[in-house]
């Protein structure tokens, strides 16, 4: 049974139960092992984020998911042991992302944002964090992940596993 750590920021938003809720739905469809790290004593998004990383250990895959946000169910089946990044993707909106190719080359800053998931032995070997307090966060994290490995590593899936509706509220 594959074990995965997901890592939710929280500003305690209601839509949080709703991000839980496709989490659950994945462990009983697909058999896996959730670790839910539900982090909301940081300041901002990259530190909660952080602090679940700090909780990582001994799962397969760790997942970010942000509490206005959800998974697909089957989204689990796309974490393939032979890569390390599986880029999971989004719809934002009415916008896909990555928008153009589904591939490794088309990802850079504006065309990927959290819908990411890292093997947890690579996160581990690797130990990069999130800067805090910067514009695009989430690129600044994954960039050098990408660096890390190569591109017959990184995974972007063709169907779309990550929702991120255009909230109206901001953290």
């Amino acid at each position: 049974m594959m074990k995965i750590d997901y890592i939710i920021p929280t500003v305690n938003r209601p839509s949080l139960e709703r991000t839980k809720k496709y989490i659950e739905l994945e462990r009983v469809t697909n058999e896996t092992k959730p670790n839910l790290i539900i982090c909301d004593k940081g300041k901002c998004a990259s530190s909660n984020r952080n602090l679940g990383l700090e909780q990582v250990k001994d799962s397969d895959w760790i997942v970010f998911v942000d509490d206005d946000d959800w998974l697909k169910v089957g989204h689990s089946k796309e974490l393939d042991k032979n890569f390390d990044i599986v880029v999971l993707r989004m719809l934002q909106g009415d916008i896909k992302i990555p928008r153009g190719c589904v591939c490794p080359e088309n990802l850079w800053y504006g065309n990927v944002g959290i819908n990411f998931a890292l093997q947890t032995d690579f996160y581990l070997k690797n130990k990069i964090k999130f800067q805090e307090g910067k514009l695009g966060e989430d690129w600044l994290f994954l960039r050098p992940h990408l660096f890390k490995t190569n591109k017959e590593r990184v995974k972007v899936t063709k169907d779309i596993f990550y929702f991120a509706p255009v909230s109206k509220f901001k953290n």
